[in-house]
């Protein structure tokens, strides 16, 4: 029998970031702020067709909690961790930010 599809969830505080981060972008593109939730939407897709397709996060204290880190775009990153049938999104952060201490 094939593995079922695992589900994606957003946790509050990514929503947040993804509303903080379209407000931004908006500011400054319209065009941007379309990009970047459309590749967020690819991105939670892709993710649970293929949960470990991103690897464990290089930040050390990260990479011991077991949370993974997708490039998306403008240079964000998307934090997550794979919990039994779920990928749970923790944050959606700018990658020139100290992320370790905000995840």
């Amino acid at each position: 029998m094939p593995k079922s599809k695992p589900d994606t969830e957003l946790l509050v505080q990514a929503q947040e970031d993804i509303r903080k981060i379209v407000n931004y972008l908006s500011e400054q593109s319209t065009l941007a702020a379309d990009n970047f939730i459309q590749k967020v939407w690819h991105a939670l897709d892709q993710l649970a067709l293929f949960p470990e397709s991103a690897p464990v996060s290089k930040n050390v204290r990260l990479s011991g909690e077991k949370y993974r880190t997708l490039v998306l775009v403008y240079n964000y990153l998307l934090f997550y961790k794979i919990h039994k049938q779920t990928v749970i999104v923790y944050r959606i952060l700018n990658g020139k930010r100290n992320y370790g201490e905000f995840v």
